[in-house]
């Protein structure tokens, strides 16, 4: 049986997708997650998922979440969330997170307690 067959339609989506990423490590001394949401429409059944590495590209470790019907943002939003909060309760304190969400970059970014 192939892997894929297993994971919800959305997960196949990104699997099958053809495109190139380029990966690039963490400076030593630091924890890097990558973190993505995902969704067919909004709002929809979703789910988000992080990775988090190390400067050697050592997988640390990983989540998958399945979520409820939530816009895409949000999704975003909670799997920042949830991997910051993963990351503090592992004793990775230096992370850095990296988001396909122009949106989450900018409101974390940012200096200001207001949302963007």
């Amino acid at each position: 049986m192939d892997f894929r067959s297993a994971l919800p339609l959305v997960w196949r989506a990104m699997f099958d997708a053809n495109r190139s990423v380029i990966w690039s490590p963490p400076a030593p001394g630091l924890t890097k997650v990558n973190t993505d949401g995902a969704a067919l429409s909004s709002p929809c059944a979703e789910g988000c998922r992080g990775v988090f590495r190390n400067c050697r590209a050592f997988v640390k470790g990983c989540f998958v979440v399945p979520l409820d019907h939530v816009f895409a943002f949000e999704a975003e939003l909670l799997v920042a969330s949830m991997a910051i909060n993963f990351a503090w309760q592992n004793g990775w304190h230096r992370i850095w997170l990296e988001s396909d969400s122009s949106y989450v970059v900018q409101l974390l970014s940012s200096c200001s307690e207001q949302v963007p």
